[in-house]
């Protein structure tokens, strides 16, 4: 798998970069971002169904990653009220294949399929 990862992320120029052991800080835009998939996709999924099955939590993960990259708008400091598809490849490219919600805005929370469990995972 490693090898696997490292040819990925070559194709695309990514550098590897590693943090000191113990530091998350170092890493914070990281762990902000696993905080907050954490707190809106993982712990709605765990409250809401007694038993998870690996492919639905997978398919709203993605869901969400989706929906936090295309539709809903970041306040920090790199995005400032942007999306983050739009900071990566500039709004008038990513305008012509956004969803119905107007520029700025972000989709209600009960239209995902991560908020909603639609489709991810099953109770028994």
């Amino acid at each position: 798998r490693a090898e696997r990862f490292r040819r990925a992320i070559a194709v695309d120029g990514v550098r590897i970069s590693r943090i000191r052991a113990g530091r998350p800080q170092s890493n914070g835009h990281v762990e902000a971002l696993h905080k907050t998939i954490l707190d809106e996709c993982w712990r709605p999924a765990l409250a809401r169904h007694l038993h998870l099955r690996l492919e639905g939590l997978r398919r709203q993960l993605r869901s969400y990653i989706h929906y936090s990259n295309h539709d809903r708008t970041h306040n920090g400091r790199l995005t400032r009220g942007r999306i983050p598809a739009d900071t990566l490849h500039g709004a008038d490219k990513m305008n012509a294949t956004r969803s119905a919600a107007p520029v700025g805005t972000s989709r209600s929370r009960s239209s995902l399929g991560c908020q909603r469990g639609e489709g991810a995972v099953q109770t028994q």
